[in-house]
């Protein structure tokens, strides 16, 4: 029986091997995924700094510092982490838009959203690098959620993915696909896969090219995981949520570009 479900997310790059196989290879992937959510903020410059000083707020709680603190941890993260980001391609674009309804929104907690997961005849919503959804959401999309978040929640809760783990030093993450509860990153496991850190000259490039590899990981975590959910069955062992964490100090960020220097040593990109 093939598995119906939404796929809420902000990065198509992510989720651009998962929908090759969904529409490509419905014998090793027995899932229709009809719907996507695209979360594309689109803020005006008022509404942008707004949005900013509440989420340096809430950082600043998390990191117990102050929001100007938090803001100069803010702005030298972001210049450190500057390749990781930029705009999805046109063939991840592509493939998310093929053969499904794509519905964009400033937020997974949008209206939009709500109204579209209870229309689309989903049984479930997969997240990937979506939004902290508030209760409202989860209670009134009908369909239960999970996430893919790029880390053992164990070992690290929030953001940034992937961050964390190289300030450590590790040689890889633990890709983990839970069931979404209020606490952030702290539902209930439902599968694990491990992705290799791919390092890189800089801490951007390390980022980069962690979640690029990682996204043939994800697709595997999806075509797994999402039948096992609406099947009911056990995961693995459950773990302890670990830590919350959030953007890193100037300290922290400056550790980890180093790290990166180190480990990626002169080896070819």
């Amino acid at each position: 029986m093939t598995a119906r479900a939404a796929l809420l997310t902000s990065n198509p790059r992510l989720v651009e091997p998962f929908l090759r196989d969904v529409g490509r290879n419905p014998a090793s992937c027995a899932i229709d995924v009809p719907l996507a959510i695209w979360v594309r903020p689109s803020m005006g410059l008022g509404a942008r700094v707004r949005e900013l000083g509440r989420t340096l707020g809430r950082q600043a709680g998390v990191n117990r510092t102050t929001p100007a603190a938090q803001l100069l941890h803010h702005l030298v993260y972001r210049w450190l982490s500057r390749a990781a980001g930029g705009a999805p391609p046109a063939s991840a674009v592509a493939v998310l838009r093929e053969g499904r309804a794509v519905v964009e929104v400033p937020s997974g907690n949008a209206p939009e959203a709500v109204a579209a997961l209870r229309a689309s005849g989903c049984s479930l919503c997969a997240m990937v690098g979506g939004d902290v959804l508030s209760p409202e959401t989860l209670g009134g999309g009908g369909v239960p959620f999970v996430n893919v978040h790029l880390g053992d929640p164990a070992f690290v809760r929030g953001q940034p993915a992937v961050f964390w783990e190289v300030l450590d030093g590790r040689s890889s993450i633990v890709l983990t696909l839970h069931r979404v509860i209020p606490a952030v990153d702290a539902g209930p496991i439902v599968r694990q896969r491990r992705s290799p850190i791919v390092w890189g000259p800089t801490l951007g490039e390390t980022l980069r090219r962690t979640r690029e590899r990682a996204a043939p990981e994800i697709a595997r975590l999806l075509a797994d995981g999402i039948p096992a959910v609406l099947r009911e069955e056990p995961g693995p062992l459950p773990s302890a949520p670990g830590r919350l964490r959030t953007t890193p100090t100037i300290r922290q960020a400056l550790e980890a570009r180093r790290v990166c220097r180190e480990r990626f040593g002169g080896r070819p990109g």
